[in-house]
């Protein structure tokens, strides 16, 4: 691994909680610190709020001071909450883009045609950034906002501010389910997160060998 790619690992952290910190934190992290630049005076719209980078988006922007409005289902209500969001939605229940408020920023963590839908809900000049599709860029225009998709860009300053975040318990992580390291762990794993809804983060747990 490339040196500037590298961090150790949070004092108060096992390994489950080490092995899930890192891809979804900084994905998040850097989107809302770097890109989006929030502030106490954004209000952020985060869909797909209980996901793996969804729960640090909404732990990260209230650390930035922001107003967090989460999306999710019926049964990540009560998760989304605890991580801290100012309001949750059961999209089953209200369809976002039914919604009459505005926001600065919208993160989006699903993806998929409803994403077209976000961007009445945009104020001028505002933000949206998604991982996980292409936004359109003639709806862009039309609503005077930005909208970009995003990838991370992995660096040892970022690893440090989120091992700092989470030594101070700004940051927690929510580990759904472990799988052991074997093929049918694996499939399994990724059969979960094929089917979508996943809380929180996944992760392969590797045995020790008993005879060592």
């Amino acid at each position: 691994m490339p040196q500037d790619q590298i961090f150790r690992s949070p004092v108060n952290a096992g390994f489950l909680e080490a092995a899930a910190l890192p891809l979804a934190g900084v994905t998040a992290l850097q989107n809302l610190q770097d890109r989006m630049q929030l502030t106490d005076v954004d209000r952020l719209l985060v869909i797909g709020g209980a996901g793996g980078v969804g729960l640090f988006a909404i732990q990260i922007a209230k650390h930035l001071g922001a107003t967090v409005t989460a999306v999710g289902s019926s049964d990540s209500q009560q998760l989304m909450k605890d991580a801290g969001a100012d309001e949750v939605i059961d999209y089953k229940q209200q369809p976002v883009h039914t919604l009459s408020k505005t926001f600065t920023a919208i993160f989006d963590c699903v993806g998929g045609s409803s994403q077209d839908e976000l961007f009445p809900l945009l104020e001028r000049d505002g933000c949206l950034l998604s991982i996980a599709r292409d936004p359109s860029e003639q709806l862009a225009r039309k609503h005077s906002v930005t909208a970009a998709f995003t990838a991370i860009s992995p660096s040892q300053s970022l690893l440090s501010k989120l091992c700092a975040l989470y030594e101070s318990e700004t940051l927690t992580v929510h580990i759904s389910e472990t799988f052991p390291f074997t093929e049918r762990g694996v499939q399994d794993a990724h059969e979960k997160i094929e089917k979508g809804h996943t809380k929180g983060k996944l992760v392969m747990k590797i045995q020790e060998d008993e005879e060592r």
